[in-house]
């Protein structure tokens, strides 16, 4: 009995006492952008023609639901990415 009240409380605590600031940290965590340089090498054959080789790319990575405004987002897109407003 005395485990299950600890339980309570503390899910209590979390969701109820602190729950303001969990939505705040969990808000800041979903929206941020993120430049990864990785250092890797090329590989090649035997004849020394490359078979990998370092490419640069972007990644993009959102929710449907959470758009607020539509046209910003297009712009931005089309500002970052190599494709135009219409695509």
């Amino acid at each position: 009995l005395g485990l299950y009240l600890l339980i309570i409380f503390t899910l209590y605590k979390i969701q109820i006492l602190n729950g303001e600031k969990y939505a705040e940290i969990a808000q800041n965590n979903f929206v941020r952008l993120k430049k990864i340089k990785p250092v890797r090498g090329e590989i090649y054959d035997r004849n020394y023609e490359p078979i990998a080789v370092n490419k640069p790319s972007r990644n993009l990575y959102m929710t449907p639901g959470k758009i607020e405004d539509k046209k910003a987002l297009i712009n931005f897109l089309a500002t970052n990415f190599p494709k135009t407003p219409e695509e």
